[in-house]
């Protein structure tokens, strides 16, 4: 008999961050939002129990099933050719930003290491001052 299967370390308090607000916004649910490792490691774990994962579903503002797709942020830019495509990828991050304020609030330093998104956008030159403006536009 195969060992345990160990249980991810994080609180699932990212995720489900995560999942309310693709349920509450359907646009960004056709977007390519990557997530950190730990967030990412406890969705795989919310969604390998099946039952839960759907009840879990069922009791988001949406009501609807929450689809993951598994894709790293690199093997993605990857498949992006061109400039244009690039420019597309960070709007739609930009997109993001804001839906996660409204719901959430401000960005602080110790919860945004916890988000892909706010370091691949650090990456790019924005501060957390600059990300938390983003709501207000």
């Amino acid at each position: 008999m195969g060992g345990q299967r160990k249980r991810p370390h994080r609180s699932p308090g990212r995720v489900l961050r995560f999942l309310y607000l693709l349920s509450v916004t359907p646009s960004l649910r056709s977007r390519f939002i990557p997530v950190c490792d730990d967030t990412d490691q406890i969705w795989h774990y919310l969604i390998i129990q099946t039952r839960f994962y759907s009840d879990l579903c069922k009791k988001l503002p949406s009501g609807e099933f929450i689809h993951h797709g598994s894709i790293s942020f690199d093997h993605y830019l990857e498949h992006q050719n061109s400039s244009d495509d690039r420019s597309q990828i960070f709007s739609e991050f930009l997109e993001w930003i804001p839906h996660y304020l409204r719901h959430f609030r401000e960005f602080t330093p110790a919860a945004s290491k916890y988000w892909k998104i706010i370091d691949i956008l650090y990456q790019q030159g924005l501060s957390l001052e600059d990300i938390n403006h983003l709501g207000s536009q």
